[in-house]
């Protein structure tokens, strides 16, 4: 937690976010050469241009506060001991997993990388202002750091990290002497880290080889060229596509910047363009002095009479090893380095004899390494292959650039001595080499360690774009990544890294990669391929043809559906008002209401004012039309039946004088009266089943009883009342039903015709 707070302050307060390099398998080849530059190169590679504001006066005061009493110092060299502690002091009650173990010692690895560029840089990259004078932070950090020996005695620092530390220091003091004599390669200097390594060394590699391999670093050997000019390049091209946009502005152009942001943005691509370049020029001239430099010392290198193999082991095992572990930029350094030597024809260095023990030493070396330390190592392996498949694939790169050079030269049996390999001799070296390469592969891939199959998936994606070059081997290397790829594997990151390797192997093989493999097979195969696709098509074709019938049908099934629901909700609506002889029924029934709302109250006022008795209403009543049901050519007056059944007519005429307002007043009456009206009901239907059948009155013409079309009436015949009750009795209560109706205006629905039950 402590590791990934320090690591969070450093890359956003102190703007060293284009220094975190993990994880180094997913860095790619444009980053890795940016990581040769300058800062102001790593910052636009490692972010993809993408360059986040940093608060200057926030870096500062923070490299200000880590600078105070040597606390930056203090936590770079614990962080240091603790990375070597990770791996030894575990608890053995229990004991932390090894992948664990491993991202712990690789997170350490990195916050020191980061901690020590941000103590010892400032903020434009370089240790010596412009005259030529040391940095203050260079200053700072050189008065707190211990000595190469006692970090060596008193720390128990191993070689490759105490000079990881005091490289910057040992850089400036050969530049100015004003960091004095603690940090110069003197002879004292010298003693101190010598007693620190074993004797032998000094047999074959001499102290000025050694001390020049750990004095510089990438930058100072190699100017990525590439990588300026794409960059400059780049924001040259992104200040043409600002102007031009401020030339001719569009619509399209949604969430721009104001003008004067533009014009900002211009300036700082500009200045940012112009920096680079300034970087270039003056990186390729440091770089040309240091090649100078090692020209001159390149005779004092290895020993005189030294064993060219026995230089190349020691050098690997001594320097380009534990160094090459580090970081990716110290991975790419080894490589350049090695690279550099065989080119100014260094005395008594083999690089084939190197090649030779780097390839066996990485084969070992991979069923003990943590994820971050496979990916250096794949680094350093990519950057020797490419050069070993030029020579294999290229006799003549391989007659300019090995044969007769000192590198060519190999230790072969006692009469010979060493003798010059020659392109055809080298053919059988490599495939040497391929092949235990691949076994070492296969055998991490086949491991049931978690960290080994790991390891080999990082070596093997790193560099898929020049392993293998056989066909036998490829095929093999497939066939291994078939049980990791299973769906049902219990390690998923495990299932996707060999996925993804797998699916680069085979392009890569498509592509051509594969060299060695024969024409015919390619034919074959390209062949097979192409009727696998032509099937593949086919099916397809099926598959979309299936579905399109399986649509169609759905829509079928859906459209009678809906045919069938349209049909139902169409019998159900009302029939058009506009035309047809529903029409004229309704426009008839109308006109009817019409006229009884109007008849309705002339009768009551007349009435009321004494011109026509209840008589002479229940006689007009006598005289109305028949009901909706009967035919015009039926209707007949009805014969006056008994003033029982007057009453009742009354009644019904008064609803059929009024009929819009039937069911609402009906109901409230019912509501006032509702007893006296379910009693009434019943004496009424009682009357008209003694006297006579609806019926029979329905063929007559006359109109139904006012209770016939009410479905709550009840059919069964209850007692006879009493009827000499006084006006108590069913006439009394039918009158004071009927007065009651007359008063609210209101009448009885008329009752639909009874059906007469069949014999």
């Amino acid at each position: 937690m402590e590791l990934g707070i320090l690591r969070t302050l450093l890359k956003v307060p102190g703007g060293y976010s284009f220094a975190d390099y993990s994880p180094a398998a997913s860095l790619s080849t444009s980053q890795l050469e940016g990581l040769a530059g300058s800062i102001n190169l790593k910052q636009q590679t490692m972010s993809f241009g993408i360059v986040e504001e940093v608060n200057h006066p926030a870096a500062n005061s923070m490299r200000n506060a880590l600078h105070a009493d040597g606390f930056g110092v203090s936590m770079l060299v614990l962080v240091s001991q603790v990375r070597s502690r990770i791996l030894f002091n575990s608890e053995r009650d229990n004991p932390k997993e090894v992948k664990l173990i491993g991202n712990l010692y690789d997170s350490c690895q990195v916050v020191m990388s980061i901690l020590l560029d941000f103590l010892t840089g400032s903020q434009e990259g370089h240790q010596t202002d412009r005259n030529g004078k040391v940095d203050n932070s260079i200053l700072k950090y050189a008065e707190f750091l211990p000595s190469l020996a006692e970090l060596h005695t008193e720390y128990g620092f191993d070689i490759p990290s105490a000079w990881m530390l005091c490289r910057p220091l040992i850089q400036a003091a050969s530049e100015d002497d004003t960091l004095g004599d603690r940090f110069s390669l003197d002879q004292s200097f010298r003693d101190s880290y010598m007693s620190r390594v074993h004797e032998s060394t000094w047999f074959n590699m001499s102290p000025q080889m050694f001390e020049f391999f750990y004095t510089f670093n990438l930058k100072d050997i190699f100017c990525p060229f590439d990588a300026y000019k794409s960059e400059i390049s780049r924001l040259n091209k992104e200040v043409e596509r600002i102007q031009l946009r401020q030339k001719n502005p569009s619509s399209l152009d949604v969430g721009q910047g104001s003008p004067r942001n533009e014009a900002d943005e211009i300036g700082r691509l500009r200045s940012v363009s112009q920096l680079l370049d300034s970087d270039m020029s003056e990186q390729d001239i440091h770089v040309a002095s240091t090649v100078k430099k090692m020209h001159g010392v390149k005779l004092e290198f290895c020993v005189p009479n030294a064993s060219p193999k026995e230089v190349a082991r020691t050098f690997l095992l001594n320097c380009t090893f534990p160094r090459s572990l580090q970081s990716p930029e110290d991975a790419i350094y080894c490589a350049r380095f090695v690279s550099l030597l065989h080119s100014m024809e260094t005395p008594r260095f083999s690089t084939l004899h190197y090649i030779d023990e780097l390839i066996s030493v990485i084969s070992g070396a991979l069923f003990g390494v943590t994820e971050g330390e496979a990916a250096n190592l794949a680094i350093l392996l990519w950057e020797t292959w490419i050069v070993v498949n030029k020579w294999r694939y290229n006799e003549d790169v391989f007659n300019k650039e090995v044969r007769g050079k000192p590198g060519s030269f190999m230790s072969g049996s006692r009469e010979d001595g060493d003798v010059i390999v020659v392109h055809n001799d080298f053919i059988p070296l490599y495939n040497t080499w391929h092949a235990a390469l691949g076994a070492a592969m296969i055998g991490c891939l086949e491991s049931s360690e978690y960290m080994h199959t790991r390891a080999g998936l990082v070596l093997l994606t790193r560099i898929v774009e020049e392993f293998p070059t056989r066909p036998k081997l490829g095929n093999k290397l497939l066939g291994v990544l078939a049980p990791l790829q299973d769906e049902n594997s219990s390690r998923p990151d495990i299932r996707a890294s060999a996925s993804a390797y797998g699916t680069m192997l085979l392009r890569a093989r498509d592509e051509g990669k594969w060299v060695e493999e024969d024409v015919s097979v390619v034919r074959a195969r390209a062949k097979k391929e192409e009727l696998a696709a032509k099937e593949r098509k086919r099916k397809i074709a099926e598959q979309f043809q299936e579905m399109k019938r399986d649509s169609e049908k759905i829509t079928e099934e859906i459209g009678n559906r809906e045919g069938q629901r349209d049909r139902h909700e169409r019998r159900r609506e009302p029939r058009d008002h506009g035309s047809g002889r529903g029409s004229i029924a309704i426009e008839k029934i109308k006109s009817t209401q019409e006229n009884g709302r109007s008849s309705n109250g002339e009768q009551r006022s007349r009435i009321e004012s004494g011109e026509i008795s209840f008589r002479g209403r229940e006689q007009d009543y006598r005289g109305a039309p028949a009901s909706r049901t009967s035919s015009p050519s039926r209707r007949k007056p009805s014969p006056q039946r008994g003033s029982d059944r007057g009453a009742e007519r009354d009644g019904a005429t008064a609803g059929e004088r009024n009929p819009g307002r039937n069911d609402a007043v009906g109901r409230h009456g019912d509501r006032q009266h509702g007893g006296e009206r379910r009693r009434g009901d019943v004496g009424n239907n009682e009357s008209s089943r003694g006297n006579d059948n609806s019926g029979e009155r329905w063929k007559r013409g006359e109109p139904a009883p006012p209770d016939a079309r009410t479905r709550s009436a009840k059919r069964e015949r209850p007692a006879s009342p009493d009827p000499g009750s006084d006006g108590r009795g069913e006439r009394g209560k039918r009158q004071r039903l009927e007065e009651g109706r007359r008063d609210l205006g209101a009448s009885p629905p008329r009752p639909r015709p009874r059906r007469r039950a069949r014999r």
